[in-house]
């Protein structure tokens, strides 16, 4: 009896993805087409497959460059992402401020933004961006950042989504690891990574310590 309500899921499930898959499986087969028969062959393999397409791709496009493009902006924007958002998360969830809530509230509302809204505006902060490109300090003058690296990184650089998801998990941790920091001197930065971590105080002899708050004294060889 589950078998047959199972089979009518199963062949919904492969049609949807073979009508998925078909669009990637169409660009694979053009990849390997010879140039005429691109439009008037009809069977999924090409005739006479060839590797034209590659070589007059790699002629024709500089595609080392790209490349390069890609890898620094993908590993300058992850590196970003993992540190910049894991602060900004902790700060709104343990480290309160005047305003903060409506602070974080306001970020996250950008989330519901469309990307194409904001495309005109990121290009105008590139083109007009300070001392870059020959502009001077108010943005005028010059190209900024355009067809530049910076300009096709700075808007990757820190992701609401990421601050959100950090603040969230700092929210709700417990914060005797970090509060049992603060008592033995540790600083901000000793006693987040005691909150986040759970790891033992002898593995923070290098962070900056603070004179504890019922001794007065500094534990810099715990912290």
């Amino acid at each position: 009896m589950t078998s047959s309500r199972t089979w009518p899921r199963v062949l919904v499930l492969a049609l949807v993805t073979g009508v998925v898959l078909l669009p990637f499986l169409w660009m694979l087969r053009l990849a390997f087409t010879p140039e005429g028969e691109a439009v008037s062959g009809v069977g999924f393999l090409p005739d006479d497959p060839t590797l034209d397409n590659f070589a007059t791709a790699v002629q024709t496009a500089d595609l080392g460059q790209a490349f390069a493009n890609s890898t620094i902006v993908t590993v300058v924007a992850v590196a970003v992402n993992c540190v910049v958002p894991v602060i900004a998360g902790y700060a709104f969830a343990h480290l309160p401020f005047p305003g903060s809530k409506v602070a974080f509230y306001a970020l996250i509302s950008t989330v519901a933004i469309p990307v194409s809204v904001t495309l005109i505006p990121l290009f105008l902060m590139a083109k007009n961006f300070p001392l870059a490109g020959g502009n001077d300090l108010l943005g005028r003058g010059g190209s900024g950042l355009l067809d530049s690296v910076g300009g096709l990184l700075l808007p990757y650089l820190v992701g609401t989504m990421n601050i959100f998801l950090s603040r969230q998990y700092f929210a709700g941790l417990d914060k005797g690891f970090g509060e049992a920091a603060r008592i033995d001197g540790a600083g901000s930065c000793a006693s987040s990574s005691a909150s986040t971590c759970r790891w033992p105080a002898r593995c923070w002899p290098w962070w900056p310590s603070s004179p504890s708050p019922v001794s007065g004294t500094t534990s810099s060889g715990r912290w």
